[in-house]
């Protein structure tokens, strides 16, 4: 399972309605220092293999790398940002864009 904090559920909801899409999709992909970067999308219609937690879509190899993670909305003073805790992760690299397991 991966889950979703109300936070960023609203956060996937309003950026749906506003560029009238059906779904945020998150996947890895290759690339970065340490392997792996996580990417944002707007999606207009998952795949058949998708995993889908409300708009939240992840292709099914993504998700075997996200299971057990919890997306959340970060909003500070000096930044607002989906925040991803990943516990299957091995390895970061210092700038925080990508990521190794």
């Amino acid at each position: 399972m991966i889950t979703v904090t109300k936070t960023a559920q609203k956060q996937i909801e309003d950026r749906c309605v506003k560029y009238k899409k059906n779904g945020v999709r998150l996947k890895l992909a290759g690339g970065g220092c340490a392997g792996f970067k996580y990417e944002w999308e707007m999606v207009d219609q998952p795949d058949d293999k998708d995993y889908i937690n409300g708009r939240l879509v992840v292709d099914d190899l993504s998700a075997s790398y996200l299971w057990g993670s919890i997306i959340d909305y970060k909003e500070t003073p000096f930044e607002e940002c989906f925040e991803i805790h990943n516990m299957g992760e091995t390895v970061a690299c210092g700038c925080g864009e990508s990521v190794g397991f």
